[in-house]
């Protein structure tokens, strides 16, 4: 997994079910780690003789930067088993050709880390930062005594580590050029802060811990879903008890369908509205026959059916436009009240309950 690592091959396995982008916090393979920090005086400066020459000792090397990574086992002087990784990362931070060097000694362990993983499109990526993650519980190897590194659970971290971080940079005065750095690696040359390399030594570079911290979760999570997914590990291989396949509660941000078009159920009612379409057309056939624009207003209608309301047929007459109809009402008011009905169906005003029949028409208030 170094090398999927190396390349930030995108991790596209493992996870199923999110749809959308998906946030949640995934139990995985990790270390678990305490760290020390001391400091120690360092002076660059040459030392010259009392006749203006250079002692010999001005030309000795000096460390300036420098990262280890070193497998035990034992536990740590507990009667485990358990194997460790010691890291001890030093480097120099100077004024003046002289400062100190601070080093950092940490002992990594295996553990279950609890990761914020973010999903998208199926690809995982892990949320920074990866160290001071929260540690779930120590790896339970205890009967597993580890005596060979290449055989051990964090043998192949260490050996990765070295390969990937190991760094070990000197400065040495040489009288003519200055001060000249040994050992400069590409990983190295990363963290030089705010210092120039020849003929002075005011050197203050970064520290690298979390960066290496950060790196190593970040190879162990790889390593734990390759061999969960992985067909060429027997279940001995995995610690016991200890789940494969968990489903995992997160939160989903993004655009999700909640209804499906069922093309069956749209085709029967486009299939309905367009039958009552064809059976209400035929009673509009000749139309253009009425001699004049019509319209569906009430008003229109009540006047085709020779609704007392709308006055004599003498003034108003029944192929009248709807404007004719408006100026022959006017601005009177308009109400709903039951009128009593003769035989001959016409209105004998308000009347009472005991009428012989009633109907509710519009009535013009005068």
């Amino acid at each position: 997994m170094t090398q999927s690592y190396i390349n930030r091959t995108p991790i596209t396995s493992g996870f199923k079910g999110c749809i959308g982008t998906c946030t949640v916090d995934v139990p995985a393979a990790g270390l678990a780690y305490s760290c020390s920090t001391t400091e120690s005086p360092i002076d660059y400066n040459p030392i010259t003789n009392s006749n203006g020459t250079f002692n010999s000792e001005s030309f000795n090397t000096y460390p300036a930067f420098s990262v280890n990574l070193e497998w035990g086992s034992g536990g740590r002087g507990q009667n485990d088993g358990r194997s460790y990784i010691d890291m001890i990362v030093s480097y120099a931070k100077t004024t003046s050709c002289s400062g100190v060097i601070i080093t950092n000694t940490c002992i990594l362990t295996s553990a279950v880390l609890l990761y914020h993983v973010l999903l998208k499109d199926n690809t995982v990526t892990l949320v920074p930062p990866l160290t001071n993650l929260t540690v779930l519980a120590l790896a339970n190897n205890t009967g597993q005594v580890e005596t060979f590194q290449s055989l051990s659970t964090l043998g192949g971290i260490a050996i990765a580590g070295n390969d990937l971080f190991n760094a070990n940079v000197s400065i040495r005065f040489d009288g003519v050029g200055g001060f000249q750095p040994f050992g400069l690696s590409t990983f190295a040359s990363g963290y030089i802060g705010n210092g120039t390399l020849l003929r002075e030594c005011q050197y203050n570079w970064v520290d690298p811990t979390n960066d290496i911290l950060a790196a190593l979760n970040n190879i162990m999570f790889r390593t734990a879903l390759h061999i969960a997914n992985a067909s060429d590990y027997a279940p001995s291989d995995i610690e016991d008890n200890f789940p494969i396949n968990n489903i995992l509660q997160g939160t989903a941000d993004g655009v999700q369908s909640v209804f499906k078009t069922d093309y069956a159920f749209v085709g029967a009612a486009v299939g309905i509205i367009v039958l009552g379409v064809l059976t209400v057309l035929p009673t509009f056939y000749q139309f253009w026959l009425l001699g004049r624009p019509v319209t569906f207003s009430p008003i229109e209608t009540a006047k085709a059916f020779n609704s007392p309301i709308l006055g004599e047929p003498s003034t108003v007459t029944k192929s009248s436009d709807v404007e004719a109809l408006v100026k022959r009402v006017g601005r009177r008011r308009v109400r709903y009240s039951a009128v009593n009905i003769d035989g001959s169906g016409r209105p004998q005003g308000s009347g009472h309950n005991n009428a012989s029949a009633r109907e509710l028409l519009m009535v013009l208030e005068d």
